[in-house]
């Protein structure tokens, strides 16, 4: 009977001893995220959440796991740490539907979880998480790339950075909105840099920052300027070193922001050493007045992009605008090609495409318009002595050869008659009068000549019933044999067959 009593009496002093461990348990429970895993890109609406639980210090067991999310809805308004659902069984795990959110970049989804005891302790920073304790990932649910374009020409001369767009007036441009702004943007390049300018007509200008301020996180109030590069333009869905961005506050603080990862760890590194200009066209942070607006230029180095110049078509753009009105306190945002929720995502980015069309410097476009003059004043001088040379031949022409001519067709049919006849005939030199003649006419003399006699000979061939002997001597040819001989030459059959072989093939003509 005592042996019972001892039993039972340290079998209730071990369970009130429990109690009394657990109801002074304050350590919360530890977890650890199983998936997705930090910086996944995912791609679908459905997405397993499922953490690892370890309540080991006194074996209180867990109440329940809860997950949050924060997040960019469709209308660019931030949801902070929404509860999305809860687990209170093993394996804690809950099958979140997202299609009701945008496609998200990398910082603008994070996912959260709060793991709770049944004593009420609750562990909201996973193991091993040091800086903050959400999970970031991607959400890209979009399979097609953007196709806005801004086309950059390449230019010779340096374009000058001083908050001046004058110069940029005929180059092509891409418009946006945002709020009560519009936004303007060029771009351009040379040998050595790549050139922006950016115009906002903005009423109410405001920054609160000093252009000399430096060390600068996060600059969400006033009105600033963002320019989005992928040097690389291959559509990565997470910023790396490839994709620089360059902040414009309208006070002239100016900064290159680059990030960098590892896969492992996401931060920034600033540079404050741009070649670039802010101007103000009113008043900076006076609501009392309408201003016009700013002026940005930016001139960015090829080389410290670290890209080859001499074979890149075209990079990844995105232009990203704030608009603060501190008349009624509310802020804008809007880009050229995405939205607040995956403004850093890449792969949404617009295009700036780069046209290298040579342009010929001054130098060489005067030294190619005064050979051009040489020319034409060399051409025009040739025109006006040939003009001058034909008309004096035609003078010429009109008072010899077209009597040389009439002379020759009265005189053709006798045998005798001579270039030298002919040449005495119109009062010039033989070889004068031959020269001239074969110029005007193509032909030399005797050439035409017998090109006239042969006309003749084919004419009567066929309208008379003469033998050929006296055609031959009709037309200046005493010797019927050589006649036959220059026929044929001429007209590649004899006199003869010529007459046969018309009379065949047409009807006889009267005899003259």
């Amino acid at each position: 009977m005592k042996k019972r009593f001892y039993i039972l009496f340290i079998f209730l002093l071990c369970n009130s001893v429990k109690v009394y461990s657990d109801k002074t348990d304050t350590i919360p429970p530890s977890y650890f995220w199983i998936t997705p895993k930090e910086f996944s890109i995912l791609t679908t609406n459905s997405i397993k959440l499922c953490v690892d639980v370890n309540d080991k210090t006194n074996g209180t067991g867990i109440e329940s796991v809860k997950f949050y999310a924060h997040y960019y809805d469709y209308t660019c308004t931030e949801i902070h740490k929404e509860f999305i659902g809860e687990v209170k069984d093993f394996p804690y795990e809950f099958l979140w539907d997202c299609s009701n959110i945008p496609d998200q970049c990398l910082d603008a989804l994070i996912l959260y979880c709060d793991v709770t005891d049944s004593l009420g302790n609750v562990s909201s920073v996973p193991q091993g998480k040091v800086n903050g304790y959400g999970l970031k990932i991607v959400l890209d649910r979009n399979p097609y790339f953007k196709d806005l374009q801004l086309l950059a020409h390449r230019i010779n001369k340096p374009v000058i950075i001083d908050g001046n767009l004058s110069e940029w007036a005929p180059k092509d441009s891409i418009v946006f909105s945002n709020n009560d702004d519009n936004i303007i943007v060029y771009s351009t390049w040379d040998k050595k840099n790549l050139y922006f300018g950016i115009k906002v007509y903005d009423k109410y200008v405001t920054s609160p920052f000093d252009k000399d301020d430096t060390k600068i996180k996060n600059i969400p109030l006033g009105d600033k300027i963002e320019i989005y590069l992928d040097t690389l333009h291959d559509h990565a869905q997470i910023r790396d070193s490839h994709h620089p961005s360059y902040i414009f506050c309208a006070s002239g603080l100016v900064f290159q922001r680059t990030m960098v990862f590892n896969g492992v760890q996401y931060e920034s590194i600033e540079d404050y050493n741009l070649n670039a200009s802010v101007s103000v066209q009113g008043t900076l942070n006076n609501t009392t007045d309408i201003d016009q607006g700013y002026i940005i230029e930016l001139a960015l180095p090829w080389e410290k992009m670290d890209v080859d110049k001499k074979n890149i078509k075209s990079m990844g753009l995105e232009i990203w605008t704030n608009d603060q009105d501190y008349a009624n306190e509310n802020k804008f945002y809007a880009g050229w090609s995405t939205r607040a929720g995956y403004l850093f995502n890449p792969s949404e980015w617009g295009n700036i495409i780069f046209v290298d069309k040579k342009v010929l410097s001054l130098k060489y476009l005067v030294f190619i318009g005064f050979l051009i003059s040489v020319m034409l004043a060399y051409i025009s001088i040739r025109v006006i002595k040939t003009f001058k040379s034909k008309d004096e031949d035609e003078r010429v022409f009109d008072s010899h050869i077209k009597n040389a001519i009439e002379y020759i067709k009265e005189h053709y049919s006798e045998e005798t008659l001579s270039r030298e006849e002919v040449a005495q005939f119109v009062c010039l030199s033989p070889s004068y009068f031959g020269n001239l003649f074969k110029n005007e006419c193509g032909l030399n003399f005797t050439e035409f000549l017998i090109r006239l006699r042969i006309e003749k000979a084919k004419k009567l061939l066929i309208t008379t019933h003469k033998p050929i002997s006296e055609i031959a001597n009709e037309i200046g040819f005493n010797d019927q044999s050589y006649f036959c001989r220059v026929f044929r030459k001429k007209e590649k059959k004899s006199p003869g067959l010529f007459r046969k072989k018309y009379l065949k093939h047409n009807n006889p003509l009267e005899v003259q």
